[in-house]
Protein backbone atom coordinates (compact mmCIF):
# COMPACT_ATOMS: atom_id res chain seq x y z
CA UNK A 1 0.00 0.00 0.00
CA UNK A 2 1.37 3.72 -0.64
CA UNK A 3 1.11 5.84 0.99
CA UNK A 4 1.37 9.85 0.26
CA UNK A 5 2.85 12.57 1.86
CA UNK A 6 1.08 15.92 1.98
CA UNK A 7 3.80 18.87 2.63
CA UNK A 8 0.87 21.63 2.20
CA UNK A 9 0.43 23.43 5.14
CA UNK A 10 -2.87 25.24 5.78
CA UNK A 11 -3.29 27.74 8.04
CA UNK A 12 -6.15 29.96 9.80
CA UNK A 13 -7.25 33.09 11.96
CA UNK A 14 -8.41 33.01 14.97
CA UNK A 15 -11.38 31.65 15.94
CA UNK A 16 -13.40 33.22 19.02
CA UNK A 17 -14.10 31.24 22.17
CA UNK A 18 -17.45 30.69 23.35
CA UNK A 19 -18.90 31.66 26.50
CA UNK A 20 -17.24 29.91 28.07
CA UNK A 21 -15.37 26.46 28.18
CA UNK A 22 -13.46 24.93 30.59
CA UNK A 23 -10.06 24.48 30.27
CA UNK A 24 -9.05 21.33 30.37
CA UNK A 25 -5.09 20.00 30.54
CA UNK A 26 -3.75 16.70 29.46
CA UNK A 27 -1.27 16.63 32.28
CA UNK A 28 -0.83 18.37 35.75
CA UNK A 29 2.21 20.55 35.05
CA UNK A 30 -0.04 21.44 31.57
CA UNK A 31 -2.66 22.80 34.64
CA UNK A 32 0.25 24.19 36.36
CA UNK A 33 1.75 26.16 33.48
CA UNK A 34 -1.70 28.14 32.86
CA UNK A 35 -2.72 28.98 36.25
CA UNK A 36 1.33 30.69 36.42
CA UNK A 37 0.90 32.53 33.18
CA UNK A 38 -2.80 32.88 31.93
CA UNK A 39 -4.10 36.58 31.89
CA UNK A 40 -6.18 36.94 35.30
CA UNK A 41 -7.97 39.78 34.13
CA UNK A 42 -8.67 39.41 30.12
CA UNK A 43 -8.89 35.72 30.13
CA UNK A 44 -12.69 34.68 29.82
CA UNK A 45 -13.91 38.35 30.50
CA UNK A 46 -12.36 37.30 34.12
CA UNK A 47 -13.90 34.15 34.97
CA UNK A 48 -10.89 32.61 36.32
CA UNK A 49 -9.47 35.87 38.10
CA UNK A 50 -10.04 34.93 41.71
CA UNK A 51 -9.21 31.09 40.90
CA UNK A 52 -5.93 32.39 39.20
CA UNK A 53 -4.87 35.23 42.23
CA UNK A 54 -6.06 32.57 44.68
CA UNK A 55 -3.93 29.30 43.50
CA UNK A 56 -0.93 31.83 42.81
CA UNK A 57 -1.16 33.12 46.17
CA UNK A 58 -1.19 29.82 47.63
CA UNK A 59 1.44 29.00 45.43
CA UNK A 60 0.85 25.10 45.06
CA UNK A 61 -1.89 22.89 43.86
CA UNK A 62 -3.04 19.67 45.69
CA UNK A 63 -2.71 16.92 43.04
CA UNK A 64 -5.25 13.93 43.78
CA UNK A 65 -4.73 10.43 42.11
CA UNK A 66 -4.69 7.05 42.28
CA UNK A 67 -1.57 4.16 40.72
CA UNK A 68 -1.95 2.00 38.15
CA UNK A 69 -0.60 -1.33 38.71
CA UNK A 70 3.04 -0.29 37.56
CA UNK A 71 2.87 2.41 39.89
CA UNK A 72 2.69 5.46 37.51
CA UNK A 73 -0.13 8.02 38.11
CA UNK A 74 -3.32 7.16 36.62
CA UNK A 75 -4.29 10.66 35.71
CA UNK A 76 -5.86 10.97 32.18
CA UNK A 77 -6.36 14.85 31.78
CA UNK A 78 -7.16 17.63 34.32
CA UNK A 79 -9.69 20.13 34.88
CA UNK A 80 -10.26 23.90 36.09
CA UNK A 81 -14.12 23.98 37.13
CA UNK A 82 -14.43 26.75 39.08
CA UNK A 83 -14.02 26.40 41.98
CA UNK A 84 -12.33 22.93 41.58
CA UNK A 85 -9.67 21.25 39.89
CA UNK A 86 -10.97 18.01 38.53
CA UNK A 87 -8.32 14.69 37.94
CA UNK A 88 -9.58 12.18 35.55
CA UNK A 89 -7.92 8.90 35.91
CA UNK A 90 -7.83 6.39 33.84
CA UNK A 91 -9.60 2.66 35.24
CA UNK A 92 -11.40 4.44 38.48
CA UNK A 93 -15.22 4.70 38.66
CA UNK A 94 -14.48 8.41 40.77
CA UNK A 95 -13.04 11.50 39.63
CA UNK A 96 -11.07 13.84 42.33
CA UNK A 97 -12.09 17.27 42.66
CA UNK A 98 -10.33 19.68 44.99
CA UNK A 99 -11.08 23.26 45.95
CA UNK A 100 -8.96 25.50 48.58
CA UNK A 101 -10.70 25.94 51.86
CA UNK A 102 -12.93 29.15 51.67
CA UNK A 103 -10.89 30.98 54.10
CA UNK A 104 -14.60 32.98 55.55
CA UNK A 105 -15.40 29.58 56.69
CA UNK A 106 -12.41 28.05 57.88
CA UNK A 107 -13.51 28.66 61.40
CA UNK A 108 -16.44 26.18 60.96
CA UNK A 109 -14.15 23.72 60.17
CA UNK A 110 -13.19 24.01 64.13
CA UNK A 111 -16.66 23.10 64.69
CA UNK A 112 -17.34 20.07 62.61
CA UNK A 113 -17.21 18.91 59.18
CA UNK A 114 -21.05 19.20 58.39
CA UNK A 115 -21.13 22.96 59.33
CA UNK A 116 -18.57 23.90 57.11
CA UNK A 117 -20.47 21.76 54.09
CA UNK A 118 -23.24 23.23 55.01
CA UNK A 119 -21.46 26.68 54.56
CA UNK A 120 -20.14 26.25 51.47
CA UNK A 121 -22.72 24.19 49.61
CA UNK A 122 -25.89 26.64 50.73
CA UNK A 123 -26.34 28.25 47.50
CA UNK A 124 -27.04 24.30 46.31
CA UNK A 125 -28.96 24.06 49.11
CA UNK A 126 -27.68 20.73 49.89
CA UNK A 127 -27.87 20.26 53.57
CA UNK A 128 -25.44 17.84 55.23
CA UNK A 129 -27.05 18.19 58.52
CA UNK A 130 -28.23 14.23 59.21
CA UNK A 131 -25.75 12.32 56.51
CA UNK A 132 -22.95 10.42 59.32
CA UNK A 133 -20.00 11.47 59.46
CA UNK A 134 -17.58 8.51 58.68
CA UNK A 135 -13.85 7.60 59.25
CA UNK A 136 -11.74 6.36 56.39
CA UNK A 137 -7.61 5.93 56.69
CA UNK A 138 -6.17 7.05 53.43
CA UNK A 139 -2.86 5.49 51.50
CA UNK A 140 -0.81 7.43 53.39
CA UNK A 141 -1.85 5.86 57.04
CA UNK A 142 -3.54 9.19 58.02
CA UNK A 143 -7.44 9.15 59.31
CA UNK A 144 -9.96 11.44 58.02
CA UNK A 145 -13.41 12.26 58.76
CA UNK A 146 -15.62 12.20 55.72
CA UNK A 147 -19.30 12.50 54.46
CA UNK A 148 -21.31 10.88 51.38
CA UNK A 149 -24.24 12.57 50.08
CA UNK A 150 -26.34 10.98 47.04
CA UNK A 151 -27.46 13.45 44.68
CA UNK A 152 -30.93 13.42 42.44
CA UNK A 153 -28.65 12.97 39.32
CA UNK A 154 -26.90 9.81 40.61
CA UNK A 155 -24.14 11.15 41.61
CA UNK A 156 -22.55 9.97 45.08
CA UNK A 157 -19.88 12.53 46.29
CA UNK A 158 -17.38 12.03 49.56
CA UNK A 159 -16.65 14.80 50.89
CA UNK A 160 -13.41 15.83 53.51
CA UNK A 161 -10.77 18.01 54.30
CA UNK A 162 -7.14 17.45 53.53
CA UNK A 163 -4.61 20.25 54.74
CA UNK A 164 -6.45 23.63 53.93
CA UNK A 165 -8.08 21.70 51.06
CA UNK A 166 -11.45 19.87 50.26
CA UNK A 167 -11.61 17.09 48.84
CA UNK A 168 -14.32 15.71 46.95
CA UNK A 169 -14.56 12.04 45.53
CA UNK A 170 -17.18 12.08 43.09
CA UNK A 171 -19.08 8.61 41.80
CA UNK A 172 -21.80 7.72 39.89
CA UNK A 173 -24.78 5.34 41.67
CA UNK A 174 -22.37 3.19 43.24
CA UNK A 175 -20.15 4.11 46.34
CA UNK A 176 -17.09 2.89 47.28
CA UNK A 177 -15.13 3.76 50.49
CA UNK A 178 -11.87 2.40 48.70
CA UNK A 179 -11.46 5.49 46.18
CA UNK A 180 -11.23 7.43 49.46
CA UNK A 181 -8.83 4.73 50.99
CA UNK A 182 -6.34 4.13 47.72
CA UNK A 183 -6.36 8.16 46.73
CA UNK A 184 -2.75 9.34 46.78
CA UNK A 185 -1.97 12.98 47.45
CA UNK A 186 1.08 15.26 45.53
CA UNK A 187 1.54 19.04 45.90
CA UNK A 188 3.00 20.82 42.76
CA UNK A 189 4.80 24.57 43.15
CA UNK A 190 3.30 27.39 41.18
CA UNK A 191 6.68 29.58 40.34
CA UNK A 192 5.72 33.47 39.62
CA UNK A 193 5.87 33.95 35.83
CA UNK A 194 5.06 36.74 33.20
CA UNK A 195 1.87 36.27 31.87
CA UNK A 196 1.84 35.33 28.34
CA UNK A 197 -2.48 35.40 27.53
CA UNK A 198 -3.84 32.46 25.38
CA UNK A 199 -2.72 29.28 27.08
CA UNK A 200 -6.10 28.67 28.20
CA UNK A 201 -7.33 29.05 24.58
CA UNK A 202 -4.74 26.19 23.27
CA UNK A 203 -5.55 24.57 25.68
CA UNK A 204 -9.45 24.47 25.04
CA UNK A 205 -8.69 24.20 21.79
CA UNK A 206 -6.43 21.26 21.18
CA UNK A 207 -9.41 19.54 23.85
CA UNK A 208 -11.84 20.13 21.56
CA UNK A 209 -9.99 18.47 18.93
CA UNK A 210 -9.12 15.35 20.70
CA UNK A 211 -11.80 14.60 22.72
CA UNK A 212 -15.63 14.33 21.03
CA UNK A 213 -15.31 17.02 18.54
CA UNK A 214 -13.78 15.22 15.60
CA UNK A 215 -17.10 13.09 15.25
CA UNK A 216 -17.21 12.97 11.74
CA UNK A 217 -14.05 11.10 11.14
CA UNK A 218 -15.85 8.51 8.06
CA UNK A 219 -15.98 9.51 4.48
CA UNK A 220 -17.18 7.98 1.97
CA UNK A 221 -14.93 6.59 -1.14
CA UNK A 222 -17.40 7.91 -3.64
CA UNK A 223 -17.64 11.50 -2.06
CA UNK A 224 -13.89 11.79 -1.48
CA UNK A 225 -11.18 9.86 -2.36
CA UNK A 226 -7.99 12.79 -3.52
CA UNK A 227 -5.30 13.99 -1.16
CA UNK A 228 -6.82 17.70 -1.97
CA UNK A 229 -10.78 16.94 -0.90
CA UNK A 230 -9.46 15.28 2.26
CA UNK A 231 -7.76 18.44 2.95
CA UNK A 232 -10.30 20.34 2.23
CA UNK A 233 -12.84 18.35 3.99
CA UNK A 234 -10.76 18.62 7.18
CA UNK A 235 -10.40 22.25 7.23
CA UNK A 236 -14.02 22.54 6.26
CA UNK A 237 -14.96 20.43 8.90
CA UNK A 238 -12.92 22.43 11.75
CA UNK A 239 -14.00 25.83 10.52
CA UNK A 240 -17.60 25.67 9.94
CA UNK A 241 -18.97 22.80 12.41
CA UNK A 242 -16.91 23.33 15.86
CA UNK A 243 -14.52 26.26 14.87
CA UNK A 244 -16.19 28.60 16.89
CA UNK A 245 -15.62 26.47 19.95
CA UNK A 246 -12.59 27.48 20.30
CA UNK A 247 -10.00 30.41 19.98
CA UNK A 248 -6.71 29.87 19.22
CA UNK A 249 -4.83 29.89 16.24
CA UNK A 250 -4.61 27.14 13.94
CA UNK A 251 -2.83 25.11 10.96
CA UNK A 252 -3.09 21.58 9.80
CA UNK A 253 0.69 19.62 9.74
CA UNK A 254 2.31 16.42 9.55
CA UNK A 255 -0.75 15.07 6.85
CA UNK A 256 -0.64 11.27 5.42
CA UNK A 257 -2.99 10.25 2.40
CA UNK A 258 -3.99 6.89 1.73
CA UNK A 259 -6.45 6.06 -0.57
CA UNK A 260 -9.31 3.52 -0.53
CA UNK A 261 -9.51 0.73 -3.18
CA UNK A 262 -12.66 -0.01 -4.15
CA UNK A 263 -14.32 -3.88 -4.11
CA UNK A 264 -13.88 -6.33 -6.69
CA UNK A 265 -15.12 -9.56 -7.21
CA UNK A 266 -11.95 -11.32 -5.52
CA UNK A 267 -12.36 -8.87 -2.75
CA UNK A 268 -16.27 -7.26 -2.61
CA UNK A 269 -15.63 -5.11 0.76
CA UNK A 270 -12.21 -3.32 -0.78
CA UNK A 271 -9.97 -1.57 0.93
CA UNK A 272 -10.27 1.68 3.11
CA UNK A 273 -8.02 4.73 3.08
CA UNK A 274 -7.44 7.49 5.27
CA UNK A 275 -6.12 10.97 5.91
CA UNK A 276 -4.46 11.50 9.10
CA UNK A 277 -3.13 15.09 10.23
CA UNK A 278 -2.29 16.60 13.26
CA UNK A 279 -3.15 20.84 14.33
CA UNK A 280 -0.40 23.07 15.61
CA UNK A 281 -2.33 25.75 17.86
CA UNK A 282 -0.97 29.05 18.68
CA UNK A 283 -2.13 32.25 20.71
CA UNK A 284 -0.37 35.05 20.97
CA UNK A 285 2.67 34.37 23.05
CA UNK A 286 1.61 31.09 24.83
CA UNK A 287 3.26 27.95 24.38
CA UNK A 288 2.57 26.20 20.99
CA UNK A 289 0.80 22.83 21.23
CA UNK A 290 0.19 20.00 18.36
CA UNK A 291 -2.65 17.71 18.63
CA UNK A 292 -2.12 14.02 18.77
CA UNK A 293 -3.01 12.51 15.33
CA UNK A 294 -6.52 12.96 13.88
CA UNK A 295 -7.82 10.46 11.28
CA UNK A 296 -10.76 10.19 8.88
CA UNK A 297 -11.48 7.03 7.56
CA UNK A 298 -12.70 6.44 3.81
CA UNK A 299 -14.45 3.71 3.45
CA UNK A 300 -14.16 2.20 0.39
CA UNK A 301 -16.84 1.37 -2.45
CA UNK A 302 -18.17 -2.12 -1.92
CA UNK A 303 -19.09 -4.65 -4.92
CA UNK A 304 -21.83 -5.89 -4.86
CA UNK A 305 -23.20 -8.35 -7.17
CA UNK A 306 -25.76 -11.56 -7.47
CA UNK A 307 -24.13 -15.02 -9.25
CA UNK A 308 -24.79 -18.97 -9.59
CA UNK A 309 -28.23 -17.85 -9.60
CA UNK A 310 -29.88 -21.11 -10.32
CA UNK A 311 -33.24 -22.69 -10.26
CA UNK A 312 -34.48 -26.48 -9.51
CA UNK A 313 -37.49 -27.66 -9.88
CA UNK A 314 -39.62 -25.21 -7.07
CA UNK A 315 -36.10 -24.37 -5.42
CA UNK A 316 -34.10 -21.30 -6.23
CA UNK A 317 -30.42 -20.63 -5.13
CA UNK A 318 -27.91 -17.66 -5.46
CA UNK A 319 -24.94 -16.42 -3.62
CA UNK A 320 -24.30 -13.02 -2.84
CA UNK A 321 -21.29 -11.17 -3.65
CA UNK A 322 -20.80 -8.53 -1.36
CA UNK A 323 -18.37 -7.22 2.33
CA UNK A 324 -18.64 -9.87 4.66
CA UNK A 325 -19.66 -7.29 7.07
CA UNK A 326 -22.41 -6.43 5.06
CA UNK A 327 -25.81 -7.24 5.18
CA UNK A 328 -28.68 -6.50 2.23
CA UNK A 329 -31.97 -7.68 1.20
CA UNK A 330 -32.30 -10.04 -1.39
CA UNK A 331 -35.51 -10.49 -3.08
CA UNK A 332 -36.66 -13.30 -5.32
CA UNK A 333 -39.53 -12.43 -7.03
CA UNK A 334 -41.40 -15.31 -9.36
CA UNK A 335 -43.75 -15.34 -12.15
CA UNK A 336 -46.27 -17.12 -14.54
CA UNK A 337 -46.07 -15.44 -17.63
CA UNK A 338 -46.40 -12.04 -16.80
CA UNK A 339 -48.07 -12.46 -13.31
CA UNK A 340 -46.65 -12.14 -10.20
CA UNK A 341 -46.62 -15.50 -8.22
CA UNK A 342 -44.78 -15.13 -5.26
CA UNK A 343 -41.64 -12.73 -3.19
CA UNK A 344 -39.81 -13.65 -0.92
CA UNK A 345 -37.38 -11.48 1.09
CA UNK A 346 -34.39 -12.59 2.85
CA UNK A 347 -31.52 -11.09 4.76
CA UNK A 348 -28.39 -11.82 3.40
CA UNK A 349 -24.58 -10.96 4.94
CA UNK A 350 -21.57 -11.38 3.30
CA UNK A 351 -21.67 -13.97 0.92
CA UNK A 352 -24.43 -15.91 2.10
CA UNK A 353 -25.35 -18.32 -0.43
CA UNK A 354 -29.90 -18.10 -0.09
CA UNK A 355 -32.00 -20.46 -1.47
CA UNK A 356 -36.10 -20.33 -1.77
CA UNK A 357 -38.83 -22.04 -2.65
CA UNK A 358 -41.07 -20.40 -5.62
CA UNK A 359 -44.21 -22.49 -6.79
CA UNK A 360 -44.21 -25.23 -9.33
CA UNK A 361 -45.92 -23.49 -12.23
CA UNK A 362 -43.38 -20.54 -11.56
CA UNK A 363 -41.91 -20.02 -15.28
CA UNK A 364 -39.69 -17.22 -14.62
CA UNK A 365 -37.58 -15.60 -11.31
CA UNK A 366 -35.78 -12.78 -10.98
CA UNK A 367 -33.40 -11.56 -7.92
CA UNK A 368 -32.91 -8.56 -6.91
CA UNK A 369 -30.77 -6.76 -4.29
CA UNK A 370 -31.81 -4.04 -2.01
CA UNK A 371 -30.01 -2.08 0.68
CA UNK A 372 -31.52 -2.94 3.78
CA UNK A 373 -33.72 -1.67 5.36
CA UNK A 374 -32.63 -0.88 9.63
CA UNK A 375 -35.77 -0.51 10.85
CA UNK A 376 -37.52 -3.98 10.41
CA UNK A 377 -35.67 -6.87 9.29
CA UNK A 378 -38.13 -8.31 6.45
CA UNK A 379 -38.27 -11.89 6.03
CA UNK A 380 -41.28 -12.41 3.67
CA UNK A 381 -42.57 -9.02 1.76
CA UNK A 382 -44.13 -7.78 -1.13
CA UNK A 383 -41.94 -5.70 -3.54
CA UNK A 384 -42.94 -2.38 -2.13
CA UNK A 385 -42.47 -2.58 1.35
CA UNK A 386 -38.43 -3.34 0.36
CA UNK A 387 -35.92 -0.06 0.01
CA UNK A 388 -35.98 0.61 -3.36
CA UNK A 389 -32.56 1.55 -3.38
CA UNK A 390 -30.92 -1.46 -5.89
CA UNK A 391 -27.15 -2.51 -5.04
CA UNK A 392 -26.57 -4.30 -8.49
CA UNK A 393 -29.02 -5.16 -11.87
CA UNK A 394 -31.20 -7.23 -11.32
CA UNK A 395 -30.99 -11.11 -12.32
CA UNK A 396 -33.80 -13.01 -14.01
CA UNK A 397 -34.09 -16.63 -14.54
CA UNK A 398 -36.55 -18.16 -17.57
CA UNK A 399 -37.96 -21.49 -18.03
CA UNK A 400 -35.19 -24.07 -19.78
CA UNK A 401 -32.77 -21.46 -18.90
CA UNK A 402 -31.50 -24.15 -16.69
CA UNK A 403 -32.19 -27.10 -19.27
CA UNK A 404 -35.41 -27.89 -17.79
Amino acid sequence: MIVFSIGLTISTSALQPPKYPDVTASTVEEMVSWIATESADTFQEGKYKEFLTDYREKGEILVGYYLNEDGTTGISSVEATIPHITFYNEGVGAKVQIRLVEPQYESLLEKSLTDYLNAIYSIQKWDFSELPIQKATLANGETVDFIVMEHDSGAINAYFIWEGYEVRIHQYKKYDVKNIEQIQFMKLPIKKASELKGYGDVLISRNYLENGFWSEDEVSQNGKNTEKELQEYAETYIKQNRGSSFGADWKIINTEFVPAVAGTTENPGGTDGSYTFQVSLSKEKAQDIVTKPLTVVIKAREFRNITNFKKTENQVTANVVQGQETTNQLMIVSYQGNMMLSVKTVNATGTDEITAEIPEEADRVKAFLWEKEDSVALQSSNLFSCSLNPQCAAWELIKNEQGE
